[in-house]
């Protein structure tokens, strides 16, 4: 979502803050796991999907 962003990325250079909110981010997911089932989708460009997966494992 992150990567797709347009009020993060519009600006004519990369936010100074970029690494904190990654690291914010990635913290988050860390202690959620487990707790929460969801995904997460980004198209980054026109023909790419990318979609992540968080949660249990449903076997």
């Amino acid at each position: 979502m992150l990567k797709s962003s347009r009020l993060i990325n519009t600006f004519p250079k990369a936010l100074p803050s970029m690494k904190g909110i990654s690291l914010a981010i990635y913290s988050q997911q860390l202690r959620l796991k487990g707790k929460f089932n969801a995904l997460i989708g980004d198209a980054p460009t026109e023909d790419n999907l990318q979609i992540w997966a968080f949660g249990k494992d449903s076997k």
